[in-house]
């Protein structure tokens, strides 16, 4: 799904991230990979690392059913007057082989975290556009003892708040990211922000001219 990797953007000094494995741990600590260490690596923790823009193209490859695209940064380059030097577009990197009944309990799952009453991005939900996404915190610092809120710490020690999302969640156009750094939970600082940047979208497509028709979902593209 492209963690681990570079997408390939043209922007300099892009981080791959990494996925740990065996033997990366082997190398980097002289320990082998306990098996306790999997469920934690599976749900995003442990030495797990993303950038944000690996998780936009996450969640559009979730939209659309399988197809990891490479995001580009430039739609097109033009001369002084005005002809066409080059144009840029979705270029395919690989298919995932994963099964529909599975993508369709992930959005079904990603849809429950802001339309249920429980789900902790129900700051997200609007009233405009149905959004499907997900909320995370990444941990700063290590905290040894006694539990204390990330709040109640020092700015540049609290946790960082995630939110990852498409929309709409029935027919997807949009995949979006949102990092805040020294925020706290995702659900509280991220998602509402997550919120505004796809009603925003919503609202220019529904402007004649401003928008190009929408997108299907097998083709959505994180932007």
């Amino acid at each position: 799904m492209g963690l681990g990797e570079k997408t390939g953007v043209p922007l300099d000094d892009e981080k791959p991230g990494l996925i740990p494995d065996t033997e990366w741990k082997k190398r980097r600590f002289g320990q082998p990979w306990f098996p306790g260490e999997t469920p934690s690596a599976a749900i995003g923790q442990g030495y797990i690392t993303v950038t944000p823009l690996q998780m936009a193209n996450l969640m559009a490859v979730v939209a659309n059913g399988g197809t990891l695209y490479r995001p580009w940064f430039v739609r097109k380059v033009e001369s002084l007057d005005g002809a066409v030097i080059r144009e840029y577009g979705p270029e395919k990197m690989r298919t995932l082989d994963v099964k529909e009944s599975t993508w369709k309990h992930v959005r079904n799952a990603l849809l429950e975290v802001v339309s249920s009453p429980s789900g902790t991005g129900g700051r997200a939900r609007s009233k405009f556009v149905q959004i499907a996404g997900k909320t995370g915190t990444a941990q700063v610092a290590e905290m040894r003892g006694a539990y204390v809120k990330s709040e109640q710490l020092s700015y540049l020690i609290r946790d960082h708040a995630w939110f990852v999302a498409y929309a709409p969640a029935d027919n997807p156009e949009i995949a979006v990211a949102v990092l805040v750094e020294h925020g706290g939970h995702g659900g509280a600082a991220a998602a509402p922000m997550a919120k505004l940047v796809i009603e925003k979208y919503v609202s220019l497509k529904d402007r004649p001219g401003d928008v190009k028709q929408a997108r299907g979902p097998g083709e959505i593209r994180a932007n």
